[in-house]
């Protein structure tokens, strides 16, 4: 059932997120400009892997900064297809973990952005430690996931039919430690600065965190909430680990 799905994947349902023109490119590289730029290393040739690489956002955002050894995967042939009209064409339709298998100390840096909460638990854990060895030594997994803690999260689980999962801070840490990774740090991803309206925007998010965070004390405790510590409610958050 969920190979039907994916495989028809733009088709039924990316196409209603996603317009995939010239406009969104430029979007897209914008906030990875913004929210990525300053973890990707500054070798233009540094290995990089976008797994789930979608209609390839980030790999034209690479390609845009002058990076030369690039590659995605991806497990849709529709999205595969929209990469090669523009012009991405080192691009590999592949099951993910299959790939990483044939590719150990290869990487460095596996870049992931909203994939994971499609992979189901017991599958998660062998795809991070899959990444972990595809990783060369020092190299970087870089994951944005969808965040469990914001008060619309049910949302973020259902609106695509193929979600398995969520994440908060405390649980992706947990992962990336689990699976063997090191210097591990997580971040919230508040909504871009763009001009008056968007600012607008910024700060009124960041009164409603606010208001979900006593939400939040008052149903486990200051002590509790202390303990799992960072606890964001963005959207999205992203986690950085290395391979030692």
């Amino acid at each position: 059932m969920k190979k039907e799905y994916y495989d028809n994947y733009v088709t039924s349902i990316s196409r209603q997120i996603h317009a995939c023109d010239e406009n969104e490119y430029g979007k897209t590289s914008a906030y990875f400009n913004t929210y990525i730029s300053r973890f990707l290393p500054k070798n233009r040739n540094a290995a990089i892997c976008d797994l789930g690489c979608g209609p390839g956002f980030f790999l034209y955002y690479l390609q845009q900064k002058a990076y030369t050894n690039i590659r995605g995967v991806d497990i849709s042939k529709e999205q595969i297809a929209i990469c090669k009209r523009m012009e991405l064409n080192e691009v590999y339709l592949d099951d993910g973990i299959k790939y990483l298998k044939r590719n150990k100390n290869k990487f460095d840096i596996c870049f992931s952005s909203n994939v994971m909460e499609h992979i189901s638990k017991a599958v998660f854990h062998d795809f991070l430690k899959r990444i972990y060895e595809s990783l060369k030594t020092k190299g970087k997994v870089i994951l944005i996931v969808p965040n469990a803690a914001p008060f619309f999260s049910t949302f973020n689980l259902y609106f695509d039919i193929t979600h398995e999962r969520l994440f908060t801070a405390a649980s992706l840490k947990q992962a990336f430690l689990t699976a063997g990774f090191k210097e591990v740090s997580v971040h919230s991803l508040l909504p871009r600065e763009k001009g008056l309206f968007s600012l607008l925007r910024r700060y009124l998010f960041i009164v409603l965190i606010r208001f979900s965070r006593l939400l939040l004390i008052n149903q486990i405790g200051l002590k509790a909430y202390r303990r799992f510590q960072p606890v964001y409610f963005t959207n999205e958050i992203i986690g950085i680990a290395e391979k030692k």
